[in-house]
């Protein structure tokens, strides 16, 4: 039953939902961004004579905190973590608990659209929580996490290989 369950809340609030495809950039954007170094991240230390393309690539796919990057799935663990008994509304339903029951039976629980906008369930974790309550902020946290400037260029997931970085230097 929990399996079905779990297949039925899959299908129906998250699989079509980020089927989002994101193009790899061109060789150009790779090379402009490098060489222009808007952020001043000083890639300019690896190009040239001290051409090291491992490190250039590390710098523009290490994660920062002040670039923010969506986080569409959480962990159930991650979820119980972060929402307090005290802040579960007092006029909780029956089907709220079982609800919430199920949902914790999932592997990992889609709490963003691709949009970034809240899922479904999103929605129904906060009409479960006390408005402004600790919890709602703690699940609100949830959704982002510190992204890359390759990221922060071309879509969240986007990583840059070392040949990638190669390739549009040369070119």
């Amino acid at each position: 039953m929990k399996s079905l369950i779990c297949a039925l809340f899959v299908f129906l609030f998250t699989f079509p939902a980020f089927a989002q495809e994101y193009e790899m950039p061109t060789l150009a954007d790779i090379k402009a961004e490098l060489l222009q170094d808007p952020m001043s991240y000083g890639y300019a230390q690896y190009l040239g004579d001290n051409f090291n393309p491992p490190a250039l690539a590390e710098m523009i796919n290490l994660r920062r905190a002040e670039i923010v990057m969506p986080r569409p799935d959480v962990t159930p663990q991650e979820l119980l973590e972060a929402i307090r008994i005290q802040d579960f509304v007092e006029t909780q339903t029956v089907l709220m608990g079982s609800w919430f029951k199920s949902l914790l039976q999932c592997p990992s629980i889609r709490i963003l659209k691709p949009n970034g906008s809240d899922s479904l369930v999103m929605k129904n974790i906060m009409r479960i929580l006390v408005n402004s309550s600790a919890s709602e902020v703690n699940v609100r946290a949830l959704a982002s996490r510190a992204g890359s400037r390759a990221e922060q260029l071309w879509g969240v997931g986007i990583v840059l290989s070392v040949q990638d970085v190669i390739d549009a230097v040369r070119s």
